[in-house]
């Protein structure tokens, strides 16, 4: 049986059930009404003061939801009705089925709100009850069909159908989904997939969705609403249940967070979604959370000397003052609205009465506030929007003192009272609501907060005189709002009280294209999208960034293809372009217009307040931007303590966030602005030689046991090196090339290794001469690379002379000297010179037996390039007993996983397949191939060489 059978079909009546079985035995004669719709009262009241109106949820129905399994009545009229003797009690009913076997009504929630709102109101004026307070008790989905109703009412033009607003007195909400219901994903399932599901009313389904955004207007709309009657002084009561428990197979169906919303009591039902409107005695403990909520309200009502619901149809202004307006900048014709930001700002300030943005310099913070700022007035024009620039203390006060001479505050001409405490008083005095205040650009520490710089030699006069945020006020409420905006996340945690501050990023590519084609001409910007998605791409969809490119572009009338060519020449060349100031008026004068100068501001910023943090910035600007790991930062200070806190700053500034699998991310035109900024300072070259010690000394040898770890630090290494630029004589940075060729070398990535190896023997050079043994080294490394270059000959050269310089410096059993005669065997065998191969390969492995032991992974070693000279020889017998000792050690000493291992397994294969043991070669093939691809890659070339034995066996066999 389909557990969702259960789950969202109400418990039947044996009529019911007869019902069902009657259209069920006529599967022709389409069904008539299949639920119970409109207005039905349960308990009349003909001296009833107070209605009260019970609204089903999702599949439900006004008769089963409020009835309890066993019972004949459902509980509003057993158990309600006797203990409120004032009330008439009223149940509505619409088809709210999601699933069920007939069609589905396709009926919207807005539809249902309006038919509530007109059957409420006509049963209410058949019973001469049109003036009576009433009261909503809603179930789920009834909940949303209640908000809408309210809302419907009170702006609708009809007097009679205006009622319902005049005379609401509270709403119950049980388990409603204000925020959204992940039934809206259990109902997408196909209907194949839920058995008996037939049919799904898709626009209740998406009401339900978390993102919706009808949803979200009559969440908004609804707590406004409210807001404005208290204002009015008329208070609409909202108390908010939800579920204890989970429904079988499926979990809870409305959360918590879901089900209240900030600044009502939230009260707990210990039952499941389906249970908890379903009471079966009056001392059940839910029935009394209930029950006691709709007594107090009676009571009130009763003790009123005045009906609070037919006093007024609309809140009336707390005053008569107009309201003031001081946002210093007009509306954005070109504003690309983001309605994700704007919501989460609506929603902040509805439950919190507190929203901070937080992003980096540039990414349209302001200009968001700012769309806000009047959209915020034209849907409260009763409320005061108030606007502080906070950048400076300066601008702040300037702010206060024309606040002041705004709002007509007393003594504010006088110029020894401070504007700021004036201001101060009076947004703290609740009586001079409503209003909304924006603070824009609270991106100094000290000054906001009164915060130490780590550094106590640079403070300054803002970390001695009184915090800015003493002069906001701690206590906001329905008509006092406060919205701010800052670059960095320690403002935004000294400032914010509750709710996380809102994370503004850069612009999606949609986004980002519309804000650029509207900025420039049709003509400039050229028929090919192509080039308008790279140069948004190298502009990292910074709104300042395309605004000031588009700036530059239409003053100097050039194409848009034009301006990229000349931006993508070098990265110079583009911190040229983004370091020109173009007068920007929708930004405060007298402060940076482009992209480069408002980051400098942060960077200059944090070198003052926190050095640790500036320095490791200035190491991230050489690395990948991407994938950058936490172990790596680590490196760069001494003490855990201080690498967090330094990591901690850096990523508060908006610039770096965190990935994936503990690392860390940053954008490269953050980064070439660090790199930029280091250069006018003459830095540049200092800081790309620490980034390059930090990964020398990091980056592991290239031996399979650190593969991994290599893999993560080579995209850094490569970058770091690469901004450090040939030439350098730098100890670090031939240690890097030199290890970095390493595992590009086990990688299969001959070119690049030989690369860097090169490049790591020509400093060598340049710094110790050709005789140090650490010279030998990268010719050594050097050699190995050669002959899959193909040049024989001169490895060959080259190991005759490694070997020579560790045998005079090392001794001729040293473990390194066996390592050089064991590759001049391996260049010998490669030359056809086998006998002399043969004679190398056994002095190497008599000395690595002799000095190392017989198991051990490079005496091993020896032991399978033995076998493949010997097969080369023609000695296959001996062959293949060296390659089964080999084998059988590596898997011993490493496992079957191993590189060396797997080797042996490819090579004992080959010798087989030699032998024309085609079966046992083929099993052997498959075993290496298997291996090679999980550890190698199936691009390596060794397993690429293995794949092609494989196949030209199985042609043979063919």
């Amino acid at each position: 049986m389909c557990p969702f059978k259960k789950l969202f079909k109400p418990a039947a009546t044996p009529q019911q059930h007869a019902a069902e079985s009657s259209r069920s035995s006529s599967p022709s004669q389409a069904p008539t009404v299949s639920f119970p719709d409109g207005v039905k009262v349960l308990h009349d009241n003909s001296e009833a003061t107070v209605d009260i109106c019970f609204v089903h949820g999702l599949t439900g129905n006004r008769d089963t939801t409020w009835t309890a399994q066993g019972q004949s009545q459902p509980w509003p009229l057993a158990l309600l009705a006797p203990q409120l003797r004032s009330a008439r009690i009223l149940t509505y009913g619409y088809d709210a089925y999601v699933v069920k076997r007939s069609v589905a009504s396709s009926n919207r929630l807005i539809d249902h709100a309006s038919n509530l709102l007109n059957d409420l109101t006509t049963d209410r004026a058949s019973h001469d009850a049109s003036d009576r307070p009433l009261i909503f008790v809603a179930h789920s989905l009834g909940g949303l069909v209640c908000k809408e109703s309210i809302l419907q009412s009170r702006n609708n033009p009809e007097g009679h159908l205006k009622k319902m607003f005049e005379c609401i007195k509270g709403v119950i909400f049980m388990g409603t989904p204000h925020t959204g219901s992940w039934m809206a994903d259990w109902a997408r399932l196909p209907a194949s997939a839920l058995g008996m599901v037939k049919s799904t009313n898709k626009s209740l389904l998406k009401v339900l969705e978390t993102d919706d955004q009808l949803l979200e207007s009559i969440q908004l709309r609804f707590l406004g609403m409210v807001r404005d009657l208290r204002e009015s002084n008329r208070r609409l009561e909202v108390t908010c249940f939800f579920e204890e428990l989970p429904l079988p197979v499926v979990g809870k169906v409305v959360s918590k967070e879901s089900a209240t919303f900030a600044g009502y009591n939230p009260i707990s039902i210990h039952a499941n979604h389906s249970d908890m409107v379903r009471f079966v005695s009056p001392e059940e403990t839910g029935f009394k959370r209930v029950i006691g909520e709709l007594s107090r309200w009676e009571m009130e009502l009763r003790s009123s000397t005045q009906n609070e619901a037919s006093s007024s149809t609309e809140p009336r202004p707390s005053s008569s003052r107009k309201a003031i307006f001081t946002v210093p900048f007009e509306p954005d014709p070109h504003f690309i609205s983001r309605e994700s930001i704007l919501s989460s700002i609506a929603q902040q300030l509805e439950q919190h009465r507190r929203a901070i943005l937080c992003g980096m310099g540039g990414i349209g913070k302001s200009q968001i506030a700012i769309a806000y700022a009047y959209q915020y007035r034209q849907e409260h024009p009763r409320s005061h929007v108030l606007w502080i620039y906070a950048a400076t203390r300066s601008r702040f006060v300037q702010a206060c003192q024309q606040m002041a001479r705004k709002l007509k505050l007393p003594r504010c001409e006088d110029p020894k009272i401070d504007a700021c405490e004036l201001v101060a008083a009076w947004l703290d005095d609740e009586e001079n609501g409503p209003w909304l205040l924006i603070v824009d650009n609270a991106d100094n520490a000290n000054l906001m907060l009164g915060v130490m710089p780590s550094d106590e030699t640079h403070m300054d006069e803002d970390t001695l005189t009184k915090p800015l945020m003493d002069y906001l006020p701690r206590t906001l409420d329905l008509s006092r709002r406060l919205l701010i905006t800052t670059r960095y996340n320690d403002v935004a945690d000294g400032l914010r009280q509750s709710a996380l501050p809102i994370s503004v990023g850069p612009f999606s590519l949609p986004e980002a294209r519309s804000l650029l084609r509207r900025k420039i001409t049709k003509e400039r910007a050229g028929p090919a999208d192509e080039t308008v998605d790279e140069l948004l791409t190298s502009l990292a969809y910074i709104p300042l960034a395309i605004t000031q490119a588009a700036a530059f572009i239409n003053r100097n009338m050039m194409t848009l293809a034009d301006y990229l060519r000349g931006f993508q020449t070098s990265e110079s060349e583009r911190m040229r372009q983004l370091s020109i100031e173009l007068q920007d008026p929708r930004r405060e004068r007298g402060f940076p217009s482009s992209v480069f100068r408002t980051w400098r501001l942060s960077f200059d910023q944090m070198r003052q307040r926190d050095p640790a943090a500036a320095r490791l910035l200035t190491f991230l600007a050489f690395l990948d931007g991407q994938s950058i790991p936490l172990t790596l930062v680590q490196y760069t200070q001494t003490a855990e303590a201080d690498w967090r806190q330094a990591l901690g700053t850096v990523a508060g500034y908006s610039l770096v966030v965190s990935a994936a699998n503990e690392t860390i991310s940053i954008h490269p035109l953050v980064q070439e602005s660090v790199r930029y900024w280091l250069e006018q300072q003459k830095e540049k070259e200092a800081s790309v030689e620490q980034a390059v010690q930090v990964l020398a000394a990091r980056f592991p040898t290239g031996e399979y046991s650190n593969w991994i770890v290599c893999q993560t630090l080579l995209p850094h290494a490569q970058a770091a090196l690469r901004h450090q630029g040939r030439g350098i004589l730098s100890e670090s940075r031939r240690l890097l090339q030199y290890l970095v060729s390493w595992f590009l070398l086990a990688s299969g990535k001959y070119e690049t290794a030989f690369e860097h190896v090169s490049e790591s023997y020509e400093i060598l050079m340049g710094l110790y001469g050709d005789e140090e043994p650490v010279s030998l080294d990268s010719l050594a490394r050097m050699a190995l690379v050669l002959p899959y270059r193909g040049k024989y000959e001169e490895a060959e050269a080259i190991n005759r002379r490694v070997l020579a310089g560790r045998e005079k410096e090392l001794g001729v059993d040293h473990p390194s000297t066996l390592t050089s005669v064991h590759h001049l065997a391996l260049v010998l065998q490669d030359r056809g010179k086998y006998e002399e191969a043969e004679a190398m390969i056994r002095r190497a492995l008599a000395g690595r037996e002799k000095e190392l032991g017989v198991d051990h992974p490079s005496t091993l070693t020896s032991v399978h390039h033995l076998a493949l000279v010997l097969q080369d020889r023609g000695k296959y017998e001996e062959a293949e007993a060296m390659n089964r000792r080999a084998l059988t050690g590596s898997e011993k000493e490493l496992g079957l996983d191993h590189p060396d291992t797997l080797l042996s397994v490819y090579s004992l294969a080959h010798l087989l397949d030699v032998q024309q043991d085609f079966q046992q070669a083929m099993d052997l093939y498959e075993t290496a191939i298997t291996g090679f691809d999980s550890v190698l890659g199936p691009d390596h070339p060794t397993t690429a060489a293995c794949r092609e034995h494989l196949s030209s066996l199985l042609r043979r066999m063919a």
